[in-house]
């Protein structure tokens, strides 16, 4: 007795990969907004003891942002966390004329010029605010450099009991929008993913000793 003939299975397979790929293509912006806007994250703010406002910029936003928190009352004191450029400044020098320009009074502003990382500039900025007996920060940075300093500063900071709200500055020319039809938005989606799963690597099972400050890798 014959076994009845089966019908090839590869058109049904073929029909499907045909509808998966047209709905990458026609999804695709969907997805590559998606991905860019997964690494902005906005806290809502309360009073907290300190701003402290993350060099990286080009463009002056971060600092704008910071001062406008502080207008607004948000905490009494800013720290400009940037390590050197070059041999005869530090980004903190940079930050801290903006800030000036910008009506920041001198003695609202604290300086941080070691750093070379977001992860340093949360080691490096821990004492100075545990020095004013601070609980409470408001973290400043650009859209796209927002939860990977979220995370970064709740790993430190958390760990010495101190609550970290972050707040991506208005003013960046970043969008998540289209972001792959512009160079520079580009650079900076691609190069964050990068240094997000660097850090998940590099500094998930460091050791963060409770109620103090872990060392600066060397």
């Amino acid at each position: 007795m014959k076994r009845p003939r089966r019908s090839p299975k590869w058109p049904i397979r073929l029909a499907i990969a045909a509808v998966v790929l047209v709905a990458l293509f026609l999804g695709y912006p969907w997805i590559l907004t998606q991905a860019a806007a997964w690494l902005v994250t906005n806290d809502s703010l309360t009073r907290a003891d300190v701003i402290i406002a993350l060099s990286g910029d080009s463009t002056g936003e971060r600092v704008m942002q910071a001062v406008s928190l502080w207008r607004q009352g948000y905490a009494p004191k800013v720290i400009l966390s940037g390590g050197p450029l070059g041999r005869w400044t530090t980004a903190a020098e940079v930050m801290r004329k903006e800030a000036l320009i910008l009506g920041l009074p001198a003695r609202a502003i604290l300086m941080e010029e070691e750093s070379m990382s977001t992860w340093e500039q949360a080691l490096r900025t821990l004492p100075m605010v545990q020095k004013l007996g601070g609980r409470r920060v408001i973290v400043v940075t650009s859209p796209y450099h927002a939860r990977r300093a979220k995370w970064t500063f709740q790993r430190i900071f958390g760990a010495a009991g101190i609550q970290v709200l972050v707040s991506p500055s208005p003013y960046s020319t970043f969008h998540v929008d289209r972001w792959w039809t512009r160079e520079q938005d580009t650079e900076d989606v691609l190069l964050e993913y990068f240094k997000m799963l660097h850090y998940l690597l590099r500094f998930w099972r460091s050791p963060i000793p409770k109620g103090g400050s872990p060392q600066i890798p060397q």
